[in-house]
């Protein structure tokens, strides 16, 4: 998958390993087809997981506050995180009975 096929702050859903169905947001993308991902609550900002994008389904959904805040340089935090992902899910609840 090329760089250009994903932006910050979009979510992805886990597809492999423990924490496989979780959803997280990307916070960077890092080299060798590896995303930096962070929910907000067991992998905050301070300490993002390394995923390989194989093990990632891309969403369509980008949170904007997150987009913008990385954009723009300014610090992003767990409860933004948080608030994008459950505003994902509300908007979404079929997805998640």
């Amino acid at each position: 998958m090329k760089e250009e096929a994903f932006e910050m702050g979009q979510l992805v859903c886990s597809t492999a390993g423990r924490d496989k169905d979780t959803l997280y947001l990307i916070l960077k993308v890092g080299d060798n087809n590896c995303l930096w991902v962070a929910d907000g609550t067991n992998r905050r900002v301070e300490n993002p997981k390394k995923k390989n994008i194989k093990h990632l389904k891309i969403l369509p959904h980008v949170s904007g506050l997150v987009n913008e805040k990385i954009n723009a340089g300014e610090r992003v935090n767990n409860a933004d995180i948080q608030r994008s992902i459950a505003e994902y899910k509300e908007q979404n609840m079929d997805l998640f009975d």
